[in-house]
């Protein structure tokens, strides 16, 4: 097959989800960081997106992802034989070639994935207002309080996180089809629990959060993140996508969290009565 550069000037994105007719590949690919691709047709009916073999199927987009036990690029041959259209990949194995499958490079197939999860639900998260919680305790007490706050408020409001079951914060494939699911259902609003996990593996990539929350951060998950400088790095990437960010300044952290935010820092705190959220009368139920 021959090679070709991708039209970003003939590139329209849907905002509607199609269903099971599914849209065709040009929808897809609009600003993502593309190497190179190897394809004869960008219009491919597209049914599907996923990063694991066991859901592929006919007319899907594969994913290739490379995790700490699996690479997804070694499973080409596989998910050929289950009907997939197209691969999305970081390097061109052999096995990449033996599939004789149409693929597109890209830098980083993580971030690649989330993208594509969103627009093929119709990027049902700029529709609703986003509100994420992240810190090593008190994200799921914070996201309760929150949607009761909204829901008592008369908004329709869904919270995404541990008390629904499953990953603190879902892999992009549940979670955009969580999304298009609640905006259905006339969902005005989402709060959810953001993990470090999540940030660091990009499965909120490109994600805009009109209100992100910083909690605490205390020694966890570091035989993931390896010291807790990393720890809070990862933490701190869903302030760099948040319109307004607000920060516990009570925690050792909180300037790692304000240097990386994008929007409008608040702070808050029990012991700085400078903050702009200052509690200074409270009962501790601890």
């Amino acid at each position: 097959m021959d090679s070709y550069s991708l039209p970003f000037g003939c590139l329209k994105i849907f905002t509607e989800y199609s269903g099971v007719m599914g849209m065709r590949l040009f929808n897809y690919f609009e600003g993502l960081d593309i190497v190179d691709s190897k394809l004869n047709s960008f219009n491919l009916e597209i049914r599907g997106v996923t990063s694991r073999s066991k859901d592929a199927g006919i007319g899907y987009i594969f994913v290739c992802i490379t995790g700490t036990k699996e690479d997804g690029h070694s499973f080409a041959c596989d998910v050929r034989d289950k009907g997939v259209s197209l691969l999305v990949v970081e390097r061109v194995t052999e096995c990449i070639v033996r599939s004789g499958l149409p693929y597109i490079r890209v830098k980083n197939t993580r971030s690649a994935l989330t993208t594509l999860c969103a627009r093929h639900y119709g990027n049902p998260e700029k529709y609703m207002k986003l509100i994420a919680v992240t810190g090593t305790n008190g994200k799921t007490s914070t996201c309760k309080l929150i949607s009761e706050i909204y829901r008592h408020s008369g908004v329709r409001v869904e919270t995404f996180g541990t008390l629904e079951g499953g990953l603190t914060t879902p892999d992009p494939e549940d979670m955009f089809l969580k999304m298009r699911s609640a905006f259905d259902r006339g969902t005005e609003c989402i709060v959810m629990e953001a993990s470090s996990h999540a940030l660091k593996l990009d499965k909120l990539y490109g994600v805009k959060f009109d209100n992100a929350v910083f909690t605490n951060l205390t020694p966890e998950h570091l035989d993931f993140h390896i010291s807790m400088e990393e720890y809070a790095q990862a933490k701190s990437k869903l302030f760099s996508s948040a319109k307004r960010s607000f920060i516990n300044t009570d925690d050792a952290y909180c300037d790692v969290m304000k240097n990386k935010a994008g929007g409008r820092v608040y702070t808050y705190s029990m012991l700085n009565n400078k903050s702009d959220f200052f509690a200074d009368e409270y009962v501790s139920l601890g």
